[in-house]
């Protein structure tokens, strides 16, 4: 019975290997396995590495934007684009400067505080108002140069009041 079983294992490799080396052969492979027929869901993982395409198999427009990354690319591949302009240069020397200022009853009052010289209010403000002080204003100085805050006193007790001002080198 086991000699049986290895002539008929024998044959069908014979016809098989015969069969498919022949035009007949091909055909009938064809049939079962048509061309293109091979797809993501046949393949494994890793199983199509570069050793094993053609040259030129994979050409630009088989490569969807924006899926390329740095790494992809090699040492000065990429081609670097002309410097652009220096622009203007920003704020430097940020500062705040405060001042107290002393309110009397029942006066009004404009406290400034002057920023550092080369330097110009960017910004400012006031704290600690207290009793009966209501403000006026609060602004910068026409020029830039400090902050101006003016103050009423309407009680009868004098406050005292901070005046701040941000200041900082500008282009």
């Amino acid at each position: 019975m086991g000699t049986r079983i290895n002539t008929a294992l024998s044959l069908t490799a014979l016809v098989v290997a015969v069969g498919g080396a022949t035009p007949v052969g091909q055909a009938a492979w064809n049939a079962v396995v048509p061309r293109n027929s091979v797809g993501t869901a046949e393949l494994k993982r890793n199983a199509v590495t570069a050793a094993r395409l053609a040259p030129n198999a994979v050409r630009t427009a088989h490569i969807l934007n924006e899926t390329l990354l740095l790494e992809d690319f090699k040492a000065d591949q990429i081609p670097k684009g002309p410097k652009g302009d220096d622009g203007l240069p920003g704020v430097s020397g940020l500062q705040v400067v405060t001042a107290t200022a002393f309110i009397a009853a029942g006066t009004q009052e404009g406290v400034h505080v002057s920023c550092p010289a080369g330097k110009k209010a960017l910004g400012g403000g006031f704290a600690g108002l207290s009793g009966m002080l209501k403000v006026v204003a609060s602004s910068p100085d026409s020029d830039l140069m400090g902050w101006l805050l003016i103050v009423k006193n309407d009680g009868t007790f004098a406050n005292n009041v901070g005046v701040s001002v941000i200041c900082a080198k500008v282009a």
